[in-house]
Formats: C-alpha cells, sequence, structure tokens
C-alpha cells in the first residue's frame, strides 16, 4: 500500500512574520484616510513600534474629521497641515523615549514611508526597509530624490535596502487542527492514527506529515 503524505501548513518566514505584526499595530491608528503601522526589529527583537496619530493626549481625528480632507490636499503634498504623527516617526520616538538605538535595524511598515519620514529614519541609521505596501510620490518628493547623476532614492543612495513582500495574510493558521483533521481521515478509512510530524526548519516547501505504519 503506497503511503500517503499530507500536506501541512508552513509557518510565515521572519519577515511574514514581523509584518504581520505592523499590520495589527497599524489597527491602533486614528488616522481616517489610511492606518499604518510600524515595528523596529534588530536581531528578531522588537525594540519599537509606532503608528499614525495625533500626539500623544490631543484630540484625534476620529474625533475632529480630517482636515487634509476637507481640504482636499492630496496624499504625499503639504504634511504640515496634519494633525498626526507618522508611524515611522512614532517608532523613532518610543525608540528614543525607551533608550534603544535602533542603528541597525529593520523597519516593518505596512506602507513605504513619505520623504520626510525616510531622511528621518536615515539619520536613525536603520539598515533595511520592509514593507507591502509601496508610496506614490509627489512631484516635491520625486524632485528631493535627484542628485547630480539623476533620479536616485534616497534610501538607496543612503545604502538602505528596501524590500517589498506580498501582503501577509490576516489568517491565522492552526497546525493542530490540520494534524487533528489527518487524525480522522486516517480513523474513517481504518489506518493507524499514530502520526510522526517530519519538520525540517528553513524548508521553503512545505512540511509533511506521513503515517508512521506498524511493520
Amino acid at each position: 500500500m503506497t503511503e500517503p503524505t499530507i500536506k501541512v501548513i508552513q509557518r510565515p518566514d521572519i519577515d511574514e512574520y514581523f509584518l504581520k505584526i505592523a499590520a495589527v499595530v497599524a489597527e491602533r491608528s486614528t488616522c481616517i484616510r489610511r492606518k499604518i503601522g510600524a515595528v523596529a526589529v534588530r536581531n528578531k527583537h522588537i525594540l519599537a513600534t509606532g503608528y499614525n496619530g495625533a500626539p500623544a493626549g490631543l484630540v484625534d481625528c476620529l474625533t475632529l474629521g480630517c482636515i487634509r480632507n476637507k481640504l482636499k490636499i492630496p496624499s504625499g503634498q503639504q504634511h504640515e497641515i496634519c494633525r498626526a504623527v507618522h508611524a515611522e516617526q512614532n517608532v523613532i520616538i518610543q525608540a528614543a523615549l525607551h533608550g534603544a538605538s535602533l542603528e541597525g535595524a529593520t523597519i516593518y511598515c505596512t506602507n513605504e514611508p513619505c520623504i520626510l519620514c525616510k531622511k528621518m529614519l536615515i539619520n536613525a541609521k536603520i539598515k533595511r526597509f520592509v514593507t507591502y505596501a509601496p508610496y506614490t510620490m509627489s512631484n516635491f518628493e520625486t524632485f528631493i530624490n535627484f542628485t547630480p547623476n539623476g533620479y536616485r532614492d534616497i534610501f538607496e543612495e543612503a545604502g538602505i535596502k528596501v524590500e517589498i513582500k506580498p501582503k501577509p495574510s490576516s489568517r491565522i493558521e492552526n497546525l493542530q487542527e490540520s494534524v487533528n483533521t489527518v487524525v480522522q481521515k486516517q480513523k474513517s478509512i481504518g489506518v493507524p492514527s499514530k502520526i510522526n510530524r517530519r519538520v525540517t526548519h528553513g524548508e521553503s516547501s512545505t512540511s509533511s506529515i506521513k503515517r508512521e505504519l506498524p511493520f
């Protein structure tokens, strides 16, 4: 009899894991237009988190409404006309408040940063920026990125690696449910239910659960 192989879900890799956390952080945002979350990480350790919203203790836009919407200001322009502190700015501020340097850190964020946040992150000496949503620059921001040698993103010029990943699923997969399903199917066809989960860390393919035969 052919030994069946049952496919099992794969755990999220490190980048997907922290992008999922950034998406949860974004849920705390008080911005009406776009909720952004950011997580600063070094050596797989979270240093700080931040989301966009009004400064601490001030009335937020959920109560007051969005002045940018009222004035019909396009995204990426006139950043000074906004009540919110950006998520990337807040992650820098939170790290500073708690005495954590961001030098050499990776920032995981639900969106690519604006030009102001990029300049701040460069000076914070981060080494990598990971997101799943590119940012559409205004004409002004495009101009800022020009160098004597032509257009060049300032992150690239500063030696900061930018990676745009697929948007992670918000679903939380339950490995135990998968194992239970396998056992139930084996019992229904009269196959011994003793199973051995074979997991190889770092594999790109899914792990497998294989039936352990009694002979």
